[in-house]
């Protein structure tokens, strides 16, 4: 009786998750990024099946979120790189489980972002590598500089994964890397000759575009497939861009590591400034964008704020 009512227990959680995610009603809000939940720890399971799912009688304890440095997110799956356990964690948000990734360490300087079939990409950027893990921890990809002449510090996946792009510190510059299908895409140099980035930082995808977040204007540059800046924008506003974001709409959602706030742009026009208190974070460190959510670290909050994207107004119409 008593397992039945666990599993019940269970059951309703998930359920109430999967509403709470995007099956549910819109609410109403005339605020773009919209307060929904604070993630601050989860059960963890020890062991996975090769999908991902908690194995018989691997559930132990409660884990709390100790300092999360990085986050990315793809439907359920939630991934924090925690940097005071050094760990990176799945969590399942259906059934509230962390389970660790094998063979990957928060070290300072990682950057995550989930691939669309749920696998997690993963920069080390003192090895200038990125690694590609199943669901369930396996190791599927290394993509690498064979001749180590590059220093990666920031990368990005399009949504369909036929696109990936890092950015290499050692030669101020963007490069196309090996794409998830395995194909090699033609190379995309930026910045190396003609002067368009100095300090090029965080990068991300809108449409076929790559938008690069440099330091030295305190702005970000537009790219286009062949490397060519298409504009700047952001430049009286950003102090210290750090993390970027894209949500469907095109909305770009800049992390500012000055004032710590989130810069919400489109078409290159700021629409809107949230700071750490309208947010209810202490301090965020990084961001992830997927579909019409937004997750953001909050490091000295220890915690993971996630975050609804309310539509523009043409799209509620």
């Amino acid at each position: 009786m008593r397992h039945r009512v666990r599993a019940a227990g269970r059951w309703l959680a998930g359920l109430l998750a999967a509403a709470w995610l995007g099956q549910a009603a819109p609410v109403a809000s005339a605020e773009l990024i919209v307060p929904m939940q604070i993630l601050t720890h989860g059960r963890l399971a020890d062991r996975v099946d090769p999908n991902g799912m908690p194995m018989p009688g691997s559930l132990q304890r409660f884990v709390n979120f100790v300092h999360p440095v990085a986050v990315a997110a793809r439907g359920q799956d939630v991934y924090v790189a925690d940097g005071g356990t050094r760990r990176v964690y799945r969590f399942d948000l259906s059934m509230q489980v962390l389970s660790v990734v094998p063979g990957v360490e928060a070290a300072p300087g990682i950057r995550m972002q989930a691939a669309p079939d749920q696998s997690l990409l993963v920069l080390n950027p003192a090895r200038s590598a990125i690694v590609r893990i199943g669901r369930g921890g396996r190791l599927l990809q290394t993509l690498s500089d064979s001749i180590v002449t590059a220093r990666w510090s920031e990368f990005a996946a399009d949504e369909s994964g036929a696109r990936l792009v890092a950015t290499d510190n050692a030669n101020q510059r963007v490069v196309s890397l090996q794409s998830l299908a395995g194909t090699v895409p033609p190379l995309t140099t930026a910045g190396e000759s003609d002067g368009t980035l100095v300090a090029p930082g965080a990068v991300a995808f809108v449409g076929r575009a790559v938008l690069v977040a440099d330091a030295a204007c305190h702005c970000i540059i537009e790219l286009d497939e062949g490397g060519r800046a298409l504009r700047k924008f952001g430049g009286e506003t950003l102090k210290q861009p750090r993390a970027m974001g894209v949500d469907r709409y095109g909305r770009i959602f800049v992390l500012d590591g000055f004032d710590r706030a989130v810069h919400v742009f489109q078409g290159g026009q700021l629409l809107e400034s949230y700071d750490a208190t309208r947010l209810r974070l202490v301090g965020p460190l990084a961001l992830a964008v997927d579909g019409s959510w937004l997750y953001i670290a909050d490091g000295p909050g220890a915690r993971i704020g996630v975050f609804r994207l309310s539509p523009p107004e043409a799209a509620r119409q």
